[in-house]
């Protein structure tokens, strides 16, 4: 005979409540670092550079067969950011957001990835130090690839 297995979840203990609280936390925090102020300063001259080529394509075999004839890199992130603008449009907030967003991903992985390749505690230091860091934020509210 085989026991009856209990399908209710075990509630979770107060170390990983705490734990999540302040994972939690760190995520919140680096979305606002993130996001706030994201279009107070106009764009500067690197990021017009990325921003300015999408003006002029209309489709993604032109901006193809621009890059390939002049630019050395893949034009990866130009095509994502002429899909983005196609949609929302070129204002500082809009091109800026891309990059904020994969930002806010970055702190959410890291946390996903620590705990489940280490520990919780390391996921948790983990994701503290890259919500708060100063280089990531500025990079997730910059135009570049």
């Amino acid at each position: 005979m085989s026991k009856a297995t209990n399908s209710t979840p075990k509630p979770l203990d107060q170390g990983w409540r705490i734990s999540l609280a302040t994972a939690g936390f760190a995520i919140a925090v680096g979305v606002f670092l993130r996001i706030y102020n994201l279009d107070l300063k106009g764009l500067w001259l690197d990021e017009i550079y990325s921003v300015y080529p999408l003006y002029s394509l209309s489709s993604f075999s032109s901006l193809w067969a621009d890059y390939m004839a002049t630019d050395s890199n893949s034009p990866f992130y130009e095509m994502v950011l002429l899909a983005w603008t196609s949609i929302f449009g070129y204002s500082d907030l809009a091109v800026r957001m891309p990059n904020a967003i994969l930002g806010i991903l970055a702190v959410v992985a890291i946390f996903l990835v620590a705990k489940a390749a280490l520990n919780r505690s390391v996921a948790i230091s983990a994701t503290i130090l890259l919500a708060f860091s100063w280089p990531a934020i500025f990079y997730s509210q910059e135009v570049r690839s």
